[in-house]
């Protein structure tokens, strides 16, 4: 597998770091329901909750990366997550709702992760890319 970018996750003062090596990213679709509301015989077409849809990653983690991510699927606070490639960074918020455990063995771990974003995503594009 190669690598296409790192995955970074900020500390409690708000700073990035890198925690993963990043393989695949995959899903990220908005969506929006549309309520029919009826009244006195007419109906209108109302927007619903939007739906800020999720994420998932193929991540390579070291021990110290995946219990971070393990921690945050335990816990009830979003997080915020930045994805940089060669030219952009994906920055987004939101709580890990799936953490696959990896088998148990030395040295870096590579599986899925999925996150549920609770804000909407920012797309940056960095300069030389």
């Amino acid at each position: 597998m190669q690598t296409i970018g790192v995955f970074e996750r900020s500390n409690s003062r708000g700073a990035f770091g890198k925690i993963a090596n990043l393989y695949d990213i995959s899903g990220h679709v908005m969506s929006r329901e549309i309520l029919t509301l009826e009244l006195h015989g007419r109906s209108d077409l109302v927007p619903g909750v939007l739906d800020l849809g999720k994420v998932k990653l193929t991540l390579s983690f070291s021990d110290t990366g995946y219990q971070l991510m393990k921690d945050d699927f335990t816990n009830a606070t979003p997080k915020n997550y930045r994805i940089r490639t060669v030219s952009t960074v994906f920055a987004f918020s939101g709580y890990v709702i799936e953490c696959r455990i990896p088998p148990v063995s030395e040295g870096p771990k590579t599986f899925d992760i999925t996150i549920k974003l609770n804000r909407q995503p920012e797309i940056m594009h960095e300069e030389g890319g």
